[in-house]
Protein backbone atom coordinates (compact mmCIF):
# COMPACT_ATOMS: atom_id res chain seq x y z
CA UNK A 1 0.00 0.00 0.00
CA UNK A 2 1.42 3.62 -1.00
CA UNK A 3 1.78 5.38 1.67
CA UNK A 4 -0.51 8.74 1.63
CA UNK A 5 2.21 11.97 2.02
CA UNK A 6 -0.69 14.55 1.88
CA UNK A 7 -0.51 17.35 4.84
CA UNK A 8 -2.47 16.27 7.34
CA UNK A 9 -3.77 18.84 10.34
CA UNK A 10 -1.20 18.67 13.25
CA UNK A 11 -2.12 18.91 16.44
CA UNK A 12 -0.17 21.32 18.82
CA UNK A 13 1.80 18.46 20.51
CA UNK A 14 3.05 17.34 16.77
CA UNK A 15 3.66 20.72 15.96
CA UNK A 16 5.63 21.34 19.03
CA UNK A 17 7.40 17.73 18.55
CA UNK A 18 8.04 17.71 14.50
CA UNK A 19 11.47 19.92 14.55
CA UNK A 20 12.21 18.34 17.77
CA UNK A 21 12.07 14.62 15.71
CA UNK A 22 13.72 16.07 12.86
CA UNK A 23 16.54 17.69 14.78
CA UNK A 24 17.20 14.62 16.52
CA UNK A 25 17.17 13.01 13.60
CA UNK A 26 19.78 15.15 11.40
CA UNK A 27 22.04 14.99 14.86
CA UNK A 28 22.06 11.42 14.69
CA UNK A 29 23.07 10.91 11.63
CA UNK A 30 25.73 13.20 11.59
CA UNK A 31 26.85 11.57 14.28
CA UNK A 32 26.94 8.14 12.80
CA UNK A 33 28.84 9.35 9.41
CA UNK A 34 31.36 11.19 12.19
CA UNK A 35 31.90 7.89 13.68
CA UNK A 36 32.08 5.89 10.22
CA UNK A 37 34.29 8.66 9.17
CA UNK A 38 36.69 8.10 11.87
CA UNK A 39 36.78 4.39 11.19
CA UNK A 40 37.43 4.93 7.84
CA UNK A 41 40.20 7.89 8.34
CA UNK A 42 42.42 5.00 10.49
CA UNK A 43 42.31 2.80 7.91
CA UNK A 44 43.40 5.74 4.85
CA UNK A 45 46.08 6.96 7.01
CA UNK A 46 47.87 3.67 7.97
CA UNK A 47 47.24 2.95 4.13
CA UNK A 48 49.03 6.51 3.09
CA UNK A 49 51.68 5.48 5.72
CA UNK A 50 52.38 2.33 4.89
CA UNK A 51 51.09 1.69 1.80
CA UNK A 52 51.62 4.76 -0.61
CA UNK A 53 55.84 5.10 0.33
CA UNK A 54 55.85 1.86 -2.23
CA UNK A 55 52.80 1.83 -4.34
CA UNK A 56 50.51 5.05 -4.95
CA UNK A 57 48.31 2.93 -7.49
CA UNK A 58 47.76 -0.13 -4.73
CA UNK A 59 47.58 2.58 -1.91
CA UNK A 60 44.76 4.34 -4.26
CA UNK A 61 43.15 1.28 -5.18
CA UNK A 62 42.85 0.08 -1.13
CA UNK A 63 41.43 3.83 -0.47
CA UNK A 64 39.23 3.01 -3.12
CA UNK A 65 37.97 -0.34 -1.92
CA UNK A 66 38.51 -0.39 1.80
CA UNK A 67 37.72 3.24 2.49
CA UNK A 68 35.55 5.27 -0.63
CA UNK A 69 33.22 1.93 -1.05
CA UNK A 70 32.92 1.34 2.89
CA UNK A 71 31.56 4.45 3.58
CA UNK A 72 28.97 4.92 1.44
CA UNK A 73 27.91 1.51 2.07
CA UNK A 74 27.72 2.81 6.01
CA UNK A 75 26.19 5.77 5.15
CA UNK A 76 23.68 4.44 2.69
CA UNK A 77 21.78 2.64 5.79
CA UNK A 78 21.14 5.91 7.51
CA UNK A 79 20.81 8.60 4.73
CA UNK A 80 17.20 9.19 3.44
CA UNK A 81 16.51 6.00 1.32
CA UNK A 82 16.62 6.39 -2.86
CA UNK A 83 13.70 4.89 -5.24
CA UNK A 84 15.81 5.13 -8.39
CA UNK A 85 14.08 4.35 -11.54
CA UNK A 86 16.85 4.59 -14.86
CA UNK A 87 15.25 5.11 -18.28
CA UNK A 88 15.59 1.59 -20.05
CA UNK A 89 17.13 3.35 -22.73
CA UNK A 90 20.26 4.83 -20.28
CA UNK A 91 24.09 3.31 -20.79
CA UNK A 92 25.19 1.97 -17.45
CA UNK A 93 28.43 2.77 -15.86
CA UNK A 94 30.77 -0.02 -17.28
CA UNK A 95 33.90 0.76 -15.22
CA UNK A 96 35.88 -0.49 -17.78
CA UNK A 97 38.16 2.93 -18.16
CA UNK A 98 38.39 6.73 -16.55
CA UNK A 99 35.46 8.80 -17.14
CA UNK A 100 33.81 12.34 -16.70
CA UNK A 101 30.12 12.05 -15.21
CA UNK A 102 28.28 15.38 -16.08
CA UNK A 103 24.63 15.55 -13.86
CA UNK A 104 22.22 18.89 -14.02
CA UNK A 105 22.57 19.85 -10.68
CA UNK A 106 18.73 20.11 -8.85
CA UNK A 107 19.30 19.38 -4.54
CA UNK A 108 21.60 19.18 -2.39
CA UNK A 109 21.63 15.38 -2.67
CA UNK A 110 22.30 15.07 -6.77
CA UNK A 111 25.63 13.50 -5.67
CA UNK A 112 24.06 10.86 -3.32
CA UNK A 113 21.44 9.80 -6.08
CA UNK A 114 24.77 9.43 -8.24
CA UNK A 115 26.67 7.52 -5.68
CA UNK A 116 23.65 5.27 -5.49
CA UNK A 117 23.40 4.57 -9.37
CA UNK A 118 26.96 3.70 -8.97
CA UNK A 119 26.93 1.50 -5.95
CA UNK A 120 24.15 -0.66 -7.76
CA UNK A 121 27.56 -1.36 -9.95
CA UNK A 122 29.69 -1.68 -7.72
CA UNK A 123 31.51 1.21 -8.94
CA UNK A 124 30.50 3.80 -5.42
CA UNK A 125 34.37 3.91 -5.00
CA UNK A 126 35.59 4.98 -8.36
CA UNK A 127 34.15 8.06 -7.97
CA UNK A 128 35.62 11.22 -7.04
CA UNK A 129 33.12 14.42 -6.90
CA UNK A 130 35.20 17.99 -7.48
CA UNK A 131 34.86 19.59 -4.23
CA UNK A 132 34.81 22.99 -3.41
CA UNK A 133 37.76 24.36 -1.79
CA UNK A 134 36.32 25.22 1.39
CA UNK A 135 35.38 21.44 2.22
CA UNK A 136 39.03 20.80 2.72
CA UNK A 137 39.05 22.61 5.88
CA UNK A 138 35.86 20.84 7.04
CA UNK A 139 36.98 18.40 10.34
CA UNK A 140 37.06 14.19 9.17
CA UNK A 141 35.00 15.03 5.84
CA UNK A 142 38.39 17.36 4.69
CA UNK A 143 40.91 15.26 5.90
CA UNK A 144 38.92 12.10 4.36
CA UNK A 145 38.34 13.68 1.12
CA UNK A 146 42.31 14.39 0.84
CA UNK A 147 43.23 11.14 1.84
CA UNK A 148 40.83 9.78 -1.18
CA UNK A 149 42.73 12.53 -3.16
CA UNK A 150 39.09 13.99 -4.24
CA UNK A 151 39.60 17.21 -6.76
CA UNK A 152 39.27 20.50 -4.58
CA UNK A 153 38.12 23.83 -6.80
CA UNK A 154 37.80 27.09 -5.31
CA UNK A 155 36.15 30.06 -7.09
CA UNK A 156 39.02 30.69 -9.65
CA UNK A 157 39.62 28.15 -12.07
CA UNK A 158 42.79 29.08 -13.10
CA UNK A 159 43.88 29.26 -9.86
CA UNK A 160 43.59 25.98 -9.48
CA UNK A 161 43.88 24.62 -13.33
CA UNK A 162 47.69 23.42 -13.05
CA UNK A 163 47.00 21.19 -9.93
CA UNK A 164 43.82 19.67 -11.08
CA UNK A 165 45.14 18.86 -14.90
CA UNK A 166 47.84 17.28 -13.06
CA UNK A 167 45.76 15.19 -10.80
CA UNK A 168 43.51 13.91 -13.62
CA UNK A 169 46.84 12.82 -15.53
CA UNK A 170 48.25 10.91 -12.93
CA UNK A 171 44.89 8.93 -12.47
CA UNK A 172 44.81 8.33 -16.26
CA UNK A 173 48.58 6.82 -15.93
CA UNK A 174 47.07 4.17 -13.12
CA UNK A 175 45.08 1.12 -14.68
CA UNK A 176 42.32 2.42 -12.48
CA UNK A 177 38.81 3.12 -13.88
CA UNK A 178 38.23 6.41 -11.88
CA UNK A 179 34.77 8.48 -12.88
CA UNK A 180 34.96 12.06 -12.12
CA UNK A 181 31.45 13.79 -10.81
CA UNK A 182 30.88 17.04 -12.39
CA UNK A 183 27.98 19.42 -11.90
CA UNK A 184 28.86 22.14 -15.08
CA UNK A 185 25.57 24.19 -13.65
CA UNK A 186 28.06 25.10 -10.57
CA UNK A 187 24.86 26.19 -8.54
CA UNK A 188 21.87 24.98 -7.63
CA UNK A 189 18.99 26.92 -9.42
CA UNK A 190 16.90 29.51 -7.49
CA UNK A 191 15.21 32.56 -8.98
CA UNK A 192 18.42 35.00 -9.12
CA UNK A 193 20.61 32.48 -10.39
CA UNK A 194 18.39 31.46 -13.21
CA UNK A 195 17.65 35.22 -13.73
CA UNK A 196 21.34 35.99 -14.13
CA UNK A 197 22.20 32.58 -16.34
CA UNK A 198 19.44 33.79 -18.64
CA UNK A 199 20.91 37.13 -18.88
CA UNK A 200 24.51 35.75 -19.18
CA UNK A 201 22.95 33.17 -22.23
CA UNK A 202 21.35 36.63 -24.35
CA UNK A 203 24.64 38.05 -23.87
CA UNK A 204 26.82 35.23 -25.42
CA UNK A 205 24.57 34.19 -27.94
CA UNK A 206 24.09 31.14 -25.66
CA UNK A 207 20.94 28.91 -25.42
CA UNK A 208 18.66 29.91 -22.71
CA UNK A 209 17.24 27.45 -20.66
CA UNK A 210 13.93 27.72 -18.54
CA UNK A 211 14.89 24.87 -16.42
CA UNK A 212 18.76 24.51 -15.62
CA UNK A 213 21.61 27.21 -15.36
CA UNK A 214 24.11 27.63 -18.37
CA UNK A 215 26.57 24.92 -17.79
CA UNK A 216 29.71 26.23 -17.41
CA UNK A 217 32.50 24.62 -19.76
CA UNK A 218 35.76 25.79 -18.65
CA UNK A 219 36.54 23.09 -16.02
CA UNK A 220 34.74 20.49 -18.20
CA UNK A 221 36.94 20.91 -21.55
CA UNK A 222 40.38 21.13 -19.19
CA UNK A 223 38.82 17.66 -17.39
CA UNK A 224 38.59 15.93 -20.66
CA UNK A 225 42.31 17.06 -21.93
CA UNK A 226 43.54 15.76 -19.26
CA UNK A 227 42.03 12.54 -18.97
CA UNK A 228 42.06 12.72 -23.30
CA UNK A 229 45.32 9.76 -23.14
CA UNK A 230 43.22 7.22 -21.20
CA UNK A 231 40.53 7.81 -23.59
CA UNK A 232 37.91 8.45 -21.84
CA UNK A 233 34.26 7.95 -21.94
CA UNK A 234 31.35 10.69 -20.94
CA UNK A 235 28.41 10.24 -19.28
CA UNK A 236 25.55 12.18 -19.43
CA UNK A 237 23.14 11.63 -16.79
CA UNK A 238 19.91 13.59 -16.22
CA UNK A 239 18.35 13.65 -12.80
CA UNK A 240 14.83 14.26 -12.23
CA UNK A 241 13.32 14.13 -8.52
CA UNK A 242 9.58 13.42 -8.60
CA UNK A 243 9.00 15.46 -5.55
CA UNK A 244 10.13 18.44 -7.39
CA UNK A 245 7.65 17.77 -10.71
CA UNK A 246 5.18 20.16 -9.96
CA UNK A 247 7.50 22.56 -7.40
CA UNK A 248 8.44 26.39 -8.31
CA UNK A 249 12.19 27.65 -8.25
CA UNK A 250 13.60 28.65 -5.09
CA UNK A 251 12.48 32.06 -4.51
CA UNK A 252 16.42 32.79 -2.96
CA UNK A 253 19.51 30.05 -2.59
CA UNK A 254 20.03 28.64 1.15
CA UNK A 255 23.20 27.66 2.26
CA UNK A 256 24.18 23.36 1.27
CA UNK A 257 24.34 22.53 5.03
CA UNK A 258 20.61 23.72 5.80
CA UNK A 259 19.69 22.55 2.87
CA UNK A 260 21.32 19.03 3.61
CA UNK A 261 19.43 19.23 7.11
CA UNK A 262 15.93 19.54 5.72
CA UNK A 263 16.52 16.46 3.03
CA UNK A 264 18.28 14.45 5.88
CA UNK A 265 14.90 14.99 8.54
CA UNK A 266 12.83 13.65 5.07
CA UNK A 267 11.49 10.07 6.52
CA UNK A 268 10.12 8.95 2.88
CA UNK A 269 12.20 7.88 -0.55
CA UNK A 270 13.12 10.13 -2.49
CA UNK A 271 12.08 8.95 -6.24
CA UNK A 272 14.58 10.00 -8.19
CA UNK A 273 14.33 9.52 -12.51
CA UNK A 274 17.50 9.12 -14.04
CA UNK A 275 18.79 8.97 -18.06
CA UNK A 276 22.30 7.83 -18.51
CA UNK A 277 23.72 9.03 -21.97
CA UNK A 278 27.32 7.74 -23.18
CA UNK A 279 29.45 9.24 -25.60
CA UNK A 280 32.93 8.66 -26.71
CA UNK A 281 35.71 11.26 -25.97
CA UNK A 282 36.09 12.12 -29.83
CA UNK A 283 32.35 12.70 -30.19
CA UNK A 284 32.78 15.88 -27.28
CA UNK A 285 35.38 17.28 -28.56
CA UNK A 286 34.65 17.33 -32.34
CA UNK A 287 31.30 19.98 -31.58
CA UNK A 288 32.22 23.19 -29.61
CA UNK A 289 28.38 23.32 -29.13
CA UNK A 290 28.21 19.61 -27.21
CA UNK A 291 27.80 20.77 -23.61
CA UNK A 292 24.94 23.84 -24.43
CA UNK A 293 23.17 21.33 -26.55
CA UNK A 294 22.67 18.71 -23.92
CA UNK A 295 21.68 20.89 -21.92
CA UNK A 296 19.32 22.13 -24.11
CA UNK A 297 18.04 18.45 -24.44
CA UNK A 298 17.55 17.83 -20.95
Amino acid sequence: MQRDERQQPDSPVTRHLGPLVWSSRVILIVAIAAQSLVGVLIIAVSLFLFVRPWSRSLYRRLCCKWCGSAWIEAMSLFLPRVCLTINGESDMLDGIGSGVIIVNHQTEIDWWAVYMVARFVGLHGNIKVIVKESLKRFPLLGWFLQLLEFPFLGRSWVDYRASLISQFRSFAQEDFPTLYLIFPEGNQKDAKSLSKSREFAAREGRPTLSHLLLPHTTGFNACLDALRESFPVVYDATLAFAHLRNGPVQPESRSFWTGLSHYLSRDVAYEVHVHIKRFSVEEVVSDAHWLDERWSIK
